[in-house]
C-alpha cells in the first residue's frame, strides 16, 4: 500500500489511474522507456520545473513556446507526438552519454540496460547501503535474498523472512488455539485442513523475461 499509494485509496475527484502504453514502455511521453542510438534509457520528468530543465539541457527551448506542450494537461493532450519527438532525440546520442547529460542537469534519465533486475539488486553499491536487500531462508528453496523494507523505524527493526508453503503454520497454530494432536490429526484426515508437502530443497535459477525473450 506505502509503494502504490497512489492507486490504493479512493476519494471524490480522484484521476483515473495512469496505465502504461501497449508495449509497456510507460505512462506517457515523460515518463517512458527511450531506444537511445545505443541502450536504452528511462526518462521520468512529470513535473513542471524538470519539464523546463530538460528542454534547456538538450536545447529545444522551443518546445516550451510550443502550444501542444505548454501546459501538463497540453502535454498529454499531444502525449503521441510528444514521444515522436523525444524518440527521434533520444536516438542521437548513446544511454550513457543521455544519463551523464540530464542527471547533471537534475533531470531523471538513467540507463535501463546495463544490467538486469537480478544484477542491479546484487551489483549496486546503494542497493545494499540503504538495506534494500535481506537474507531469508526458505523452507524449500534454502538461503536466497529477498528485498528489504520501504520505510525504516528507530525504534524497531523489520523483520523479513521468506515466502511460506501453503499451510505451512497450520498446526503451529491450531495449537496456539489449544487443539490437541490427535484434534488436528483429525482435521487434516477428513480434508478440513490441508497443508502443502515440504520437499528436499532445491537450487532455483531466476528466469527473468524481457521484450518477448526468455534469458536464464
Amino acid at each position: 500500500v506505502y509503494a502504490n499509494a497512489d492507486e490504493a485509496f479512493d476519494y471524490p475527484g480522484r484521476p483515473p489511474i495512469a496505465m502504461p502504453d501497449e508495449e509497456c514502455y510507460g505512462l506517457n511521453a515523460l515518463y517512458r522507456l527511450y531506444p537511445a542510438r545505443s541502450g536504452w534509457v528511462f526518462l521520468a520528468c512529470p513535473f513542471e520545473d524538470e519539464w523546463q530543465a530538460l528542454c534547456h539541457a538538450v536545447g529545444l527551448g522551443n518546445l516550451l513556446e510550443d502550444s501542444r506542450f505548454q501546459t501538463e494537461a497540453n502535454r498529454l493532450d499531444h502525449d503521441a507526438e510528444l514521444v515522436i519527438t523525444l524518440s527521434q532525440l533520444f536516438q542521437s546520442r548513446t544511454a550513457a552519454e543521455w544519463q551523464e547529460l540530464l542527471t547533471a542537469a537534475d533531470v531523471a534519465c538513467v540507463q535501463a540496460d546495463a544490467l538486469t533486475m537480478g544484477q542491479f539488486f546484487e551489483e549496486e553499491p546503494h542497493v545494499r547501503e540503504n538495506n534494500f536487500l535481506a537474507p531469508a531462508n526458505h523452507v524449500r528453496f534454502g538461503n536466497y535474498l529477498r528485498h528489504g523494507g520501504m520505510v525504516s523505524f528507530s525504534e524497531m527493526s523489520g523483520i523479513y523472512g521468506p515466502g511460506v508453503l501453503r499451510g505451512q503454520h497450520t498446526r503451529a497454530i491450531l495449537r496456539e488455539l489449544g487443539y490437541k494432536d490427535e484434534d488436528i490429526a483429525d482435521l487434516y484426515a477428513r480434508g478440513i485442513v490441508s497443508s502443502e508437502r515440504r520437499t528436499t530443497k532445491t537450487t532455483i535459477t531466476p528466469t527473468i523475461y524481457v521484450s518477448g525473450y526468455k534469458q536464464i
